[in-house]
């Protein structure tokens, strides 16, 4: 029994590595749980919220109240939005392409 402290050094390092591994396992599966569960959700619930929005709108309310009326436009321009930030060059491009055409002001937002 010579190697007593090798021994208890080596057990409590054995021990650290398992409860590691054990920490680990645990936090990808909640972390995998919770995943699959944000998916599930969204996946069952898209479908109802872009029916509730397409079927109401706060707008409608007034118009069934005849508070507003609407009249819908058409129009062969085309629309630009960003709605990531890989869409940004392209919607500054095409906003300084109808600037220099002289459609919009050279100083829109001033």
């Amino acid at each position: 029994m010579e190697n007593w402290l090798l021994i208890i050094v080596g057990v409590i390092f054995l021990v650290g590595i398992v409860a590691g591994a054990v920490r680990g396992f645990v936090k990808i599966g909640i972390s995998l749980l919770s995943t699959v569960l944000t998916a599930a959700l969204f996946a069952f619930l898209a479908p109802h919220v872009g029916n509730a929005l397409a079927q109401y709108t706060p707008l409608d309310e007034l118009i069934q109240e005849k508070k507003a009326e609407v009249t819908v436009l058409k129009s062969r321009d085309r629309w630009y939005g960003v709605t990531y930030k890989e869409d940004k060059p392209v919607v500054v491009k095409a906003i300084q392409s109808l600037k220099d055409q002289g459609l919009y002001p050279q100083k829109l937002w001033e």
